[in-house]
């Protein structure tokens, strides 16, 4: 969904008409009627602080990235405060939503463990086990060759590789 299809639906949610919906985040009815278009939606970007601080329960996840539910406390009537289980189930559904940056955060408001830190942590599990494995690796290498050249069987261009080696 675009963004001003987003907003569109904040406008039908909130059973305001368009024109009202302009005047409580203080646009003119005819501009916001302009910017109802592809091409036209980036100039809500501006306005979009002033849509949360108006229509707190809207989630700013949802508005600015379609992700996660629309409200903070859905099926909750819009008058009436949101009860904190509400509020901790819409921070998990934006954790599980998000990407990047946005996962660490939601996921650290919402008391989860953070995956990523999982995932780098079993990164650098396997980068040490293949580690290990191309250090044994090289140590037999360095062993037959050095069998090779006691033997007077190895060349002297491998030699050189396993020598010029850290």
């Amino acid at each position: 969904m675009m963004l001003f299809e987003r907003v569109l639906t904040i406008v039908e949610k909130t059973s305001k008409s368009q024109a009202k919906f302009a005047e409580s985040i203080d646009i003119h009815p005819r501009t916001m009627n302009n910017w109802m278009n592809e091409k036209s939606q980036d100039n809500f970007w501006p306005v979009l602080p002033k849509i949360l601080e108006i229509y707190p329960r809207i989630s700013r996840q949802w508005l600015y990235f379609e992700e996660g539910p629309m409200f903070i406390g859905h099926g909750v009537p819009l008058d009436q405060p949101v009860p904190l289980q509400e509020v901790q189930a819409a921070l998990e559904q934006m954790a599980k939503d998000a990407t990047g940056m946005n996962k660490i955060i939601f996921s650290l408001a919402a008391g989860q463990p953070l995956p990523i830190a999982l995932d780098a942590e079993e990164k650098i599990r396997l980068l040490e086990a293949e580690l290990y494995e191309e250090r044994k690796l090289n140590r037999q290498l360095t062993s037959k060759l050095l069998l090779e050249e006691k033997q007077g069987t190895c060349c002297q261009e491998s030699l050189k590789v396993v020598n010029e080696q850290p």
